[in-house]
């Protein structure tokens, strides 16, 4: 599945590049991805990074 998520940002008919910037899409995906593979504790740490590099 995972595969397929990234081949799936190269597809332009899916996100055709004027509508979806590459680096959002990417971003979303392994957003996606990783919230699905962490327990509790790592889905902690994920949203303190994404606060981190908000603010920086």
């Amino acid at each position: 599945m995972r595969l397929e998520q990234v081949d799936m940002t190269f597809n332009y008919e899916i996100y055709p590049p004027s509508d979806f910037l590459f680096i959002d899409v990417m971003q979303t995906l392994t957003q996606h991805f990783l919230h699905g593979l962490v327990n509790e504790k790592g889905l902690a740490l994920i949203n303190h990074y994404n606060n981190t590099s908000k603010t920086v």
